[in-house]
């Protein structure tokens, strides 16, 4: 067994000892295919901002927009 699945089975045991399906799975798996990853991200000192954040589905409405009443 990995020492991702190992240290992922005794966290499993630890937090929530009454989810038997899942410490079994990761238990069956012996780290082939489940593990733990911790990704780290860190911001550049000389990046750029923008003020919106992709995809921007809003950024798709004229700015020009003007509120029209509904007809039936």
């Amino acid at each position: 067994m990995g020492l991702s699945s190992l240290w992922l089975t005794e966290w499993q045991q630890t937090a929530h000892p009454d989810n038997s399906l899942e410490i079994e799975t990761v238990t069956a798996d012996k780290g082939n295919n489940l593990s733990y990853v911790r990704p780290v991200g860190r911001r550049r000192d000389d990046a750029a901002l923008v003020g919106y954040c992709w995809p921007d589905t809003m950024r798709s409405f004229p700015i020009d927009y003007s509120k029209l009443t509904v007809e039936r």
